[in-house]
């Protein structure tokens, strides 16, 4: 099979051990859900990823997957930030998904800056 997804987790952790992420949150985006989905009815998610055993055409539960992968790499790198990955499976051209995913960021900053003033 052939994918990139080790090269981009090799690159996720890489940026992760960088000094400047390390009291940061990180919010990572997933985008074009909408074609991994109608990809996984054609192209068995197992296929491509032996570890995957979940159901082959079911795209919530191979997105899952695939952000545990990216989670994963964060604990292994990050092991004290448990709760500072966020990740948004998005399709840019769902504009009102995109607004509520836009929404949930600016709660997050906001609320963490004020955890950080000590007003929260």
């Amino acid at each position: 099979y052939n994918t990139q997804l080790p090269l981009f987790l090799q690159i996720f952790g890489s940026v992760l051990r960088l000094p400047c992420f390390s009291d940061t949150s990180i919010i990572l985006f997933l985008n074009k859900k909408d074609l991994f989905q109608e990809k996984v009815q054609h192209s068995p998610i197992s296929a491509h990823h032996p570890s995957y055993t979940g159901p082959d055409k079911d795209a919530d539960a191979g997105m899952k997957f695939f952000g545990g992968m990216y989670g994963a790499r964060f604990i292994e790198c990050s092991p004290d930030g448990k709760d500072r990955l966020f990740v948004h499976y998005t399709c840019a051209v769902d504009t009102e998904n995109m607004q509520k995913i836009y929404n949930s960021i600016k709660e997050t900053l906001i609320s963490s800056f004020l955890e950080e003033q000590n007003l929260y």
